[in-house]
């Protein structure tokens, strides 16, 4: 299967561009994206059905705190993002069926600590095959 994002270089920390049909397939591969740094492209399968909502004050603003609620519970619950599926986006609030297992070290073996994700460069922009987004994560 295609990815939906390629590993952005930067200066000091590492970024993502992700590509979507559409924003809810955008926001699905932002998510994969981010574990797949966090993992060192290890997939983790099966986990329980949590439903996450976030709201922002733009759709850049949205994605931000979208990936930093799924670092939070990584970093915080000890939590591996498995899958997602988007049941609702607008421009200002987001609504997803998140499939979360527990971070097993021995299985899912973290190669790479995500300190936060930044505004530093993140923007959202339609285009003519569908939706890009970029955004920069600290490491």
């Amino acid at each position: 299967m295609k990815r939906s994002y390629e590993i952005l270089d930067h200066t000091a920390d590492i970024g993502l561009r992700v590509r979507g049909r559409d924003l809810p397939a955008l926001f699905e591969g932002a998510a994969e994206g981010l574990f797949h740094l966090i993992l060192g492209g290890r997939r983790a399968h099966g986990g329980e059905e949590e439903i996450i909502e976030v709201e922002g004050v733009d759709t850049t603003d949205l994605l931000v705190r979208w990936l930093a609620e799924l670092l939070f519970r990584f970093d915080a619950r000890r939590r591996v993002c498995t899958g997602t599926r988007v049941e609702m986006l607008s421009p200002r609030r987001l609504r997803a069926r998140v499939q979360m297992t527990a971070l097993d070290p021995a299985r899912h073996k973290p190669q790479m600590e995500i300190k936060a994700v930044t505004y530093c460069g993140a923007q959202v922009t339609p285009g003519p095959e569908g939706w890009t987004a970029e955004v920069v994560f600290d490491i």
